[in-house]
């Protein structure tokens, strides 16, 4: 076998051992586990809209958390809603 030939199958051959023994990782270290949550009282029921918001806060500081706000629930959040304090 011409060295070329004999250097280049080593290369080739290397370099696809090298691929089988790096390690696979499918999970993503900057990726978080999310929350989903979904707000369908309003300022009828104040306790719980602010009790669930701040759950939602809580759960953020190890969780990606999205807030879904449905039904009444955009009764609490629209422009001229009242404070639910």
């Amino acid at each position: 076998m011409r060295p070329t030939l004999r250097w280049l199958l080593s290369a080739m051959l290397t370099s696809i051992a090298m691929m089988a023994a790096a390690p696979v990782s499918s999970a993503r270290p900057d990726v978080r586990d999310g929350v989903f949550i979904h707000i369908t009282r309003g300022p009828e029921d104040p306790h719980r809209v602010l009790m669930t918001l701040n759950m939602a806060t809580m759960m953020s500081e190890d969780h990606d958390v999205a807030v879904y706000f449905d039904i009444n629930g955009v009764n609490a959040v629209l422009a001229d809603a009242a404070d639910l304090t």
